[in-house]
């Protein structure tokens, strides 16, 4: 437990703390190129496909017009993708 002097000024430092992140952050933010915005969308729209991909071979499997194991292998590179996206994604986060 903090002091009794701290815990006066814990507001006062949390919210110094605070903006000076934000600062910084929004800095960052400037950094950024716009060839990395583009290299994001373009793997959010690949994963959309993968997606959109599964559900038209579902389709199709329920329908009985692909087989389980074309549909299995399809699932399982939308899974990767996905596992891939959310890893970038975390670590994006994780940078600041």
């Amino acid at each position: 437990m903090l002091p009794e002097r701290s815990q006066k000024h814990c507001p006062v430092l949390c919210h110094a703390f605070v903006t000076e992140i934000n600062t910084k952050l929004e800095k960052k933010s400037h950094i950024r190129s716009r060839s990395m915005k583009k290299v994001e969308s373009k793997a959010y729209k690949e994963l959309l496909a993968e997606i959109r991909q599964k559900r038209k071979v579902h389709g199709m499997w329920k329908e009985g017009q692909a087989t389980w194991e074309a549909y299995r292998n399809v699932v399982r590179a939308c899974r990767d993708a996905t596992r891939k996206a959310k890893a970038h994604l975390e670590l994006k986060l994780a940078k600041g």
